[in-house]
């Protein structure tokens, strides 16, 4: 599992973003910043997924289903950083369009294993 260690970190600095108080959040004037934001901290979440669970091939099941298993596990951490947002957070509220974001950040990773990194980096 030392594979993973770069995505659990990522997940980790994910949830101190979360949980930064509502009131101690900059007011960024570009509109889509924050919408942005959500979608590369959730790209990187997901490269850094894929890359972890393709590693465990000791455990067949991760190292056969990765992309399955990658995605599945960021969509749904976006979801969950949503709901602490709206019941453990100060000042911070649950935003469809932020999971939304997420999950974009998360399927564009998804593209990009496909198009540019599954021959470069996954040919093992």
């Amino acid at each position: 599992m030392k594979y993973l260690a770069p995505a659990f970190l990522w997940a980790l600095v994910i949830l101190w973003l979360c949980a930064i108080p509502g009131q101690d959040i900059p007011d960024w004037k570009l509109l889509s910043f924050d919408k942005a934001g959500h979608a590369f901290l959730f790209f990187v979440l997901t490269l850094f997924l894929f890359w972890g669970f393709f590693k465990q091939k000791n455990t067949t099941s991760f190292h056969k289903y990765f992309v399955i298993i990658s995605l599945s596990t960021a969509i749904i951490y976006g979801g969950a950083t949503e709901m602490m947002q709206q019941y453990w957070f100060e000042n911070r509220t649950a935003d469809l369009l932020d999971f939304l974001a997420n999950s974009i950040g998360a399927f564009t990773a998804l593209a990009v294993y496909f198009v540019l990194l599954k021959k470069k980096l996954f040919n093992s």
